[in-house]
């Protein structure tokens, strides 16, 4: 009972300030090393798609080595430690997750992504009837992007990518059986990712309903059903892009505000100054944390990076670790995702396979393991499926 209770905590914590986040995967940490009977072998072999993100931590520890600035890189392997520790206290508790404990898990973060949620309405409704207007100072919509989630300290894309699990949680497990109510959660967590106004944030949940519509209800297999909602989603998306072509150059364009003032980018410029990065130095990267240097720097040509506040980074995962880390560090990030998406599709589990596809999604338009929130979200979820994945397999065998 109390792995479940603090492993419940974690989901909680990805909420709360990153003090509360690093508090609670220590406590886990710390019962998982007391219950810890040995010898690991085994539970190596039974929990082995938890090695994936345990690899992608000791690169970044291995490639310190290459690093032009210790100190820096070194702060960088001690945010992404939760990388090895949520999987390797998954290995070594050697836990059965049951599907009660599994759905007792899903439910607390579900509710703590609703409970965050209303706070963040409550907010927007305060601010509104205390201006006695919709828009702030700066005429942004109360309600609408950073100033919707500001009251929590979570970026608006992070907080899109949270709903959707939630949604996948609503519409696949069986905490609420009465449709009404399952209805009402769906179109709520819905109508918030609209309002986080992350755009990938939309196609996800777009997929994932489309699936499940396809999955529960016209009883297609769930591979069958994943292509052909990723191909309707697909075809809506290239309709709207080419109706609106002459827009296209614009939608690629996004705004960021920071401590010191606001400033807009090019997502086009931004990848393609990270892939001229790393076409200079493929095979082993610039080191951890100095490939984020060489794409400034490229990135700086054409446009400038204003000199304070937080650094502009690459807005794809993929890009970010194979800057750092080189081939091997972007192929074992693919592998990370690509291997228990095949495995979820074989054992017919939709859960891991909405989760993959959440996190393969929003890793295509954000460096989701850089922020401590981002890292915790995707260990925690995927060591917390796939070690149930594991004994449902082992149980089958038995």
């Amino acid at each position: 009972m109390t792995f479940i209770l603090l492993t419940s905590i974690i989901a909680i914590s990805i909420f709360l300030k990153a003090g509360f986040i690093s508090v609670s995967v220590i406590w886990f940490f710390t019962l998982c090393i007391y219950n810890y009977k040995g010898p690991i072998k085994h539970q190596l072999k039974t929990y082995k798609l938890l090695l994936f993100p345990i690899g992608l931590f000791v690169l970044y520890l291995l490639w310190l080595l290459l690093s032009t600035d210790p100190v820096a890189a070194v702060d960088i392997v001690v945010r992404k430690i939760h990388l090895l520790l949520i999987p390797l206290g998954f290995i070594i508790a050697d836990r059965k997750i049951t599907e009660k404990d599994l759905h007792i898990i899903l439910l607390t973060f579900l509710i703590a992504c609703l409970l965050c949620s209303f706070v963040c309405i409550i907010c927007v409704l305060y601010n509104i009837i205390l201006t006695g207007s919709l828009v702030s100072g700066g005429q942004e919509y109360y309600f609408l992007s950073d100033l919707l989630t500001d009251v929590v300290n979570i970026s608006p894309v992070y907080f899109s990518m949270y709903c959707n699990l939630a949604l996948l949680i609503t519409l696949y497990t069986p905490f609420i059986k009465r449709p009404p109510y399952r209805i009402g959660i769906v179109s709520y967590l819905g109508v918030f990712i609209i309002l986080c106004t992350a755009r990938i944030g939309i196609i996800a949940m777009c997929v994932i309903f489309l699936v499940w519509l396809l999955h529960s209800h016209y009883g297609k297999n769930l591979f069958y059903a994943f292509v052909l909602a990723l191909c309707a989603v697909a075809a809506f998306v290239s309709s709207y892009v080419f109706l609106n072509k002459d827009q296209v150059p614009s939608m690629f364009k996004f705004s960021y505000t920071d401590q010191y003032g606001n400033h807009t980018a090019n997502q086009l410029l931004i990848w393609s100054s990270a892939m001229e990065a790393i076409k200079k130095n493929p095979l082993t990267g610039y080191g951890t944390g100095d490939g984020q240097k060489d794409f400034e720097e490229i990135y700086e040509k054409n446009e400038p990076i204003p000199e304070q506040g937080d650094p502009l980074n690459p807005h794809n995962e993929f890009f970010s670790a194979t800057l750092d880390l080189g081939i091997a560090g972007g192929c074992l990030l693919i592998a990370t995702l690509i291997i228990p998406f095949i495995r979820s599709i074989l054992m017919k589990d939709p859960m891991a396979l909405g989760f993959i596809v959440i996190i393969a999604f929003f890793f295509c338009v954000e460096s989701v393991l850089i922020r401590q929130k981002g890292i915790v979200f995707f260990s925690f979820f995927y060591s917390l499926l796939h070690a149930h994945q594991a004994n449902v397999k082992l149980d089958s065998k038995n």
